[in-house]
């Protein structure tokens, strides 16, 4: 229901009460009390049952880290950027619940401009995964595959997810990456979070070894 069909419900519930009062004004003045609490209960249901369509649901990527974090097995080489893993808070200035339906992260190597998207398939326990030490994603820090979530009004929230790439995946060499991340809400479109940062051949070598490769994501909403 679009807010302007609310609106109107509203105001036709309002003009028979009205109307209703007028055709009693000759009644009992008792009755005028529980007529005016019944007349309000009415309103304040009405705006409770449709409080999605009234308000707005304003939903905005904060801050984002992202990780490297090898996901293989040892004798696998990993000379592609095929997995991300990404902490994104959330955040809603609307006075209405929303759905958070679907996230992607595209990331590009300035340099030549190849690119990979990467879609969620399972969401994470971040504070888990900090503490295990080497090759460390299992079912230990695994919270289950990714699913829509609600992000309630006037909140912030945070969630970790596994992000894995389309085929073909991006070669991962020493240089500059843009990483930019987006989704898809219940009322639209999810503004985009963007971070650039280079990739050092020691975070690579580190990548091999199965440390955890920190990159930072604090920049701009476009």
């Amino acid at each position: 229901m679009s807010s302007r069909r609310l609106l109107l419900l509203i105001g036709s519930t309002l003009a028979v009460a009205v109307l209703g009062a007028f055709l009693m004004r000759g009644a009992n003045q008792g009755l005028w009390l529980p007529l005016g609490v019944s007349i309000g209960s009415l309103v304040v249901s009405l705006l409770g049952a449709f409080k999605s369509d009234f308000f707005s649901f304003s939903p905005t990527i904060g801050d984002a880290e992202a990780m490297l974090v090898f996901v293989g097995r040892d004798s696998d080489p990993q000379t592609v950027l095929s997995t991300l893993v990404v902490r994104l808070h959330l955040l809603n200035a609307g006075y209405a619940d929303g759905i958070v339906r679907h996230l992607s992260v595209e990331a590009m190597r300035i340099s030549n401009g190849d690119r990979a998207t990467f879609h969620p398939v399972m969401e994470l326990d971040m504070t888990t995964l900090l503490r295990t030490k080497g090759r460390g994603l299992h079912g230990d820090n695994s919270l289950g595959p990714f699913v829509s979530f609600v992000v309630p009004a006037k909140a912030a929230i945070s969630k970790t997810f596994l992000f894995v790439s389309e085929n073909p995946a991006l070669e991962l060499s020493e240089g500059r990456y843009r990483f930019e991340l987006s989704g898809n809400s219940s009322r639209g479109s999810i503004s985009r979070h963007r971070f650039e940062r280079p990739i050092s051949s020691k975070d690579i070598a580190d990548y091999h070894s199965g440390a955890k490769v920190f990159l930072d994501g604090r920049a701009e909403n476009i």
